[in-house]
């Protein structure tokens, strides 16, 4: 049943005898909810009083056409920036399609990491030049492969990076040049560091001059 109360300048729908949907004066629709707070508010049934509150976004159903997908998209500016969310054939993605835009993910308010434009991940920080930062910490992942670990430490027994094997005793860090293993970081008799070099030569240098 559909009723309009024109006291309070609202509509709702009712089924079994109990309110379903309302729109109210301002335009804002309300699922299970009588007093919706945006354009869409849902919650779960009573008025948010019992169990959950799901939305289910379904294509496909028969199992036959992979590229027929669910998905949310975001559009603003006029359709300039735009953002989706959901299954592209199988695949999960949140994708921003703006040239210029990132995706920010954060926790208790502030932001923990990005994925700029250039495909660059900075974790716990927005510091893309933390090579060259005096302070500060974070993690940069460079969308080439490099990585780059900034701590600004507490003490001289706080390191910036740690490795920790916790199997069998051995390897630690394995170097490579263009897929050959040049040398190695190793653990020994549970107390000794081994500096091995594959090809037999290992040097040491400062000043950009190699010593034996």
């Amino acid at each position: 049943i559909v009723w309009y109360k024109h006291a309070s300048y609202y509509m709702f729908m009712s089924t079994a005898g109990g309110e379903r949907m309302r729109i109210d004066s301002s335009g804002n629709v309300g699922i299970s909810n009588t007093s919706p707070e945006a354009q869409l508010h849902i919650k779960s049934a009573s008025n948010g009083t019992v169990g959950d509150a799901v939305v289910i976004i379904e294509a496909d159903q028969d199992n036959n056409v992979e590229t027929d997908n669910p998905r949310l998209e975001f559009w603003q500016d006029s359709r300039l920036v735009k953002m989706r969310l959901g299954f592209d054939d199988n695949d999960f993605q949140m994708v921003n399609e703006y040239s210029g835009g990132q995706i920010e993910l954060g926790t208790a308010n502030a932001i923990r990491m990005t994925i700029d434009a250039s495909g660059n991940v900075l974790v716990g920080t927005t510091s893309t030049s933390l090579y060259n930062d005096t302070s500060g910490g974070g993690i940069n992942l460079s969308a080439n492969g490099g990585v780059t670990f900034a701590k600004q430490a507490t003490s001289a027994t706080d390191p910036v990076l740690l490795l920790n094997n916790t199997g069998t005793e051995g390897q630690i860090v394995d170097l490579r040049q263009d897929g050959t293993t040049v040398g190695s970081l190793s653990s020994y008799a549970g107390a000794y560091l081994a500096v091995r070099s594959q090809g037999g030569n290992l040097r040491l240098g400062a000043n950009n001059t190699d010593y034996w």
